[in-house]
């Protein structure tokens, strides 16, 4: 997940992202870290005044964090270099990036990558899971 699903599920609490929370949450997704993505992700929400951190930074748990190597610099085809890791993890471990970049989902073909905006994954999760 982007820094801005945790953003998005930090302001609103029922969106799409916080839903995914929820399962991440429930366990019935795994949420899949590395050092420089918790980084960030942990940097930017303790910049934000009263967001609930705790709540999110319980997410990352020690059993899902990966720590080989993803080679951001494959992804020059995404514009904003700090977003490059998000894709690198994803293709890595061949997982679904879910993120509300638009700019990451313009991509999603050319990257040949899942990429899911929280609204996508939402209805892909639930047409996968009920039948």
């Amino acid at each position: 997940m982007d820094t801005n699903i945790f953003i998005a599920a930090g302001f609103r609490q029922s969106n799409g992202a916080a839903r995914i929370f929820d399962m991440v949450h429930d366990g019935k997704l795994k949420f899949i870290w590395n050092g420089e993505i918790r980084n960030e992700i942990v940097g930017t929400i303790n910049k934000i005044p009263g967001f609930p951190g705790e709540k999110f930074l319980r997410l990352f748990r020690k059993e899902n964090e990966f720590k080989g190597k993803t080679f951001p610099e494959k992804y020059t085809l995404v514009s904003d270099p700090s977003d490059r890791k998000f894709i690198a993890l994803a293709k890595e471990v061949k997982a679904i990036l879910i993120t509300n970049d638009d700019h990451l989902l313009s991509k999603r073909l050319d990257l040949q990558a899942k990429i899911m905006s929280s609204k996508e994954f939402i209805i892909f999760f639930s047409n996968t899971n009920n039948g």
